[in-house]
């Protein structure tokens, strides 16, 4: 009996965790930004299924910059990994539901605030 229980506690445990990775898929921008240009800068992370990622940056409703990468998310671990160009950032997911993805930047000790902007299509 006391199997039956820790398998059905394993099971609905990794059921959970594998739910909450597909949260991560959708656009998400920061939650914290300060603009200092008065252009109305903004941002926008946007993680897709297949592991792409594409960073945009905002000024005045139009896009000033837009960088396509690549992620990859343990899930065992809750760590996210991106790699823009030839730079590559490590986070751990601090906070993941419907509407907000917190990421400790792991090289800063930083935590990015992130609230959902669109979820997956």
């Amino acid at each position: 009996m006391k199997i039956k229980i820790l398998i059905a506690l394993a099971i609905l445990f990794l059921s959970c965790k594998n739910r909450n990775s597909n949260l991560l898929i959708g656009s998400w921008k920061l939650k914290d930004v300060v603009d200092y240009s008065g252009q109305n800068a903004s941002d926008k992370l946007t993680l897709f299924p297949n592991g792409t990622a594409v960073a945009e940056v905002f000024a005045n409703k139009k896009v000033v910059t837009r960088i396509k990468g690549k992620y990859v998310f343990d899930k065992e671990n809750e760590i996210i990994k991106m790699f823009f160009a030839n730079d590559s950032i490590v986070y751990k997911v601090q906070k993941l539901d419907d509407d907000e993805l917190d990421l400790l930047d792991l090289k800063t000790k930083r935590l990015i605030r992130n609230v959902r902007v669109e979820p997956a299509s």
